[in-house]
């Protein structure tokens, strides 16, 4: 199996893989300075992640993988691919969805929930998702963190 993530700046092509993970989104908001990196299996794409700049903060968003090839590898490759551009000099946040928390899967690429100097914008985030019965937790990956 032929595994391998690229960058692209394709917003269509963004929007048509995270529909086939069915990953439910309204709008894709993008920013200047924002990231985009989509997950090929032989030649297929199969995923998506992004890294955005949000009120000066890294922000990880949308990691998504088709069902029928999670646990392959690739949604690690695509967080890996995103740490390796933010040049590891400043923390990643993100706010996975609580049921993924434990799993090993984010602790795995150095993320760990944050605890106290949580961005405000997050922390609102997570305040309206919880009230559409969204459970998420903040996480962070500090620059010192290394790859397990």
């Amino acid at each position: 199996m032929k595994k391998l993530i690229i960058e692209t700046k394709d917003l269509n092509l963004v929007k048509k893989i995270y529909s086939d993970c069915n990953y439910e989104m309204k709008s894709i908001n993008h920013q200047e300075g924002d990231l985009y990196f989509i997950a090929k299996l032989n030649d297929k794409n199969v995923g998506v992640a992004r890294l955005c700049i949000e009120n000066g903060f890294q922000v990880m968003r949308g990691v998504n993988i088709m069902p029928n090839f999670q646990r392959n590898g690739l949604g690690k490759l695509l967080v890996k691919e995103i740490i390796l551009n933010s040049h590891n000099r400043h923390n990643i946040w993100c706010l996975p969805y609580e049921h993924l928390i434990g799993s090993g899967f984010y602790e795995s690429v150095g993320f760990e929930l944050a605890k106290g100097n949580i961005p405000l914008h997050l922390l609102s985030r997570k305040e309206n998702y919880f009230k559409q019965n969204i459970k998420t937790q903040i996480m962070v990956r500090k620059p010192t963190s290394l790859f397990i």
